[in-house]
């Protein structure tokens, strides 16, 4: 009896520590399909911030869009440019436009996409002598014409998911951390763009 017991307990410890080792994806959901195959040039609204990180927002919306023009093939249209048309049409950076706006924004800086986000959740965690930086992101994707969502991706992950043996790989910053999920994101929402 208490042998069968202690192999069902090592069993679901190896259980559990390959479940907590597995790699979380982002969860995205694909609403409509983009009218056009390949976009060419991507509008980066910006990001709002949920967490108690000062400026969270905003580090994680130009960490997105670096990332995002490092993928072949596709532009991106400048902050500034972006900025100004959200002055021109009243619309605060902490706020979602609605589709109207979105169409207008679409039209005028001719995008085929345009993206925005919101920061749930961002923290750097002290654990022992290393830092554990939790981040959590709701981004969608609109078609730059119409306005409509096309897909709304949900990530959460921590630095130590990146950990390999001995603590290297392990993201210890908000900004490494923002870059690699990014990295992830782009790659489920546009496969094969990546550069090698």
């Amino acid at each position: 009896m208490k042998r069968s017991l202690l192999i069902w307990f090592a069993a679901l410890v190896v259980l559990l520590a390959c479940c907590s080792c597995s790699e979380v994806q982002p969860r995205t959901q694909h609403l409509v399909d983009l009218e056009e195959e390949r976009p060419r040039l991507v509008a980066v609204l910006p990001f709002l911030n949920d967490s108690d990180f000062d400026q969270g927002g905003t580090l994680v919306q130009r960490v997105f869009s670096s990332e995002l023009i490092k993928l072949d093939s596709i532009s991106v249209s400048r902050e500034g440019d972006v900025r100004s048309i959200y002055r021109e049409l009243g619309i605060f950076p902490y706020q979602i436009p609605d589709l109207e706006q979105r169409r207008i924004l679409g039209s005028r800086l001719k995008a085929d996409v345009l993206i925005n986000g919101r920061v749930k959740v961002m923290e750097e965690k002290r654990s022992g002598r290393y830092v554990n930086p939790v981040l959590a992101l709701e981004l969608h994707a609109y078609d730059g014409r119409t306005g409509r969502t096309l897909w709304t991706t949900h990530h959460r992950k921590k630095g130590g998911e990146y950990r390999t043996l001995m603590h290297f790989g392990m993201v210890s910053t908000v900004t490494g951390l923002s870059r690699k999920m990014s990295k992830e994101i782009l790659e489920e929402w546009f496969p094969g763009k990546a550069q090698h």
